[in-house]
Formats: structure tokens, sequence, C-alpha cells
């Protein structure tokens, strides 16, 4: 992304690639489904 010329406050800190996104029965996003597998890859890297 630097390279295309993003700004650095742009960059994401992190990038995560998973299996399946969550969504709801409408086929919206669940952010707090996506949070919950997040923080529980964290846990088991051990920065949280």
């Amino acid at each position: 992304m630097k390279e295309k010329g993003v700004a650095i406050y742009k960059l994401p800190e992190r990038l995560e690639i998973v299996d399946r996104i969550p969504r709801n029965p409408v086929g919206k996003i669940l952010k707090s489904e996506l949070e919950k597998l997040l923080v529980e890859k964290l846990k088991k890297e051990g920065k949280v």
C-alpha cells in the first residue's frame, strides 16, 4: 500500500484473513461477531 502512495495513517495495523465473514439473515456483516473472532485469536497469541 505504501508503494501506491497511501498515507501512513491510513495503513491498517493488522490484516486478518478469515474463512467466513459472519452475516445476519439480511446479509449485513456482524461486526460484533467479527470482533469476537479477532479477540479470541489475539488471546491465543497472548497479545491481549
